[in-house]
């Protein structure tokens, strides 16, 4: 799963610049996942991770626990 921290954003737009079909503008300016993309693995995503001056999108998965309940993990 595609995050943006929103608090951390400075609406520089460059995740959108590089990954239009994932990021857009949101509500107060803020960078979002497009609704739908929070899922997307296409490459730009990861680009996109990596050119963000403040470091505010991450990739999360699902992982299951020896307890066999989920958690979220960041990757």
């Amino acid at each position: 799963m595609v995050k943006v921290d929103k608090p951390r954003c400075i609406s520089c737009g460059n995740c959108m610049s590089i990954c239009p079909e994932v990021f857009e503008m949101g509500k107060g300016g803020k960078s979002q996942v497009k609704k739908g993309k929070e899922k997307s693995t296409i490459p730009c995503v990861d680009k996109a991770i990596a050119e963000c001056p403040t470091q505010c999108i991450s990739k999360w998965k699902m992982l299951l626990n020896n307890n066999n309940s989920y958690k979220w993990k960041k990757y």
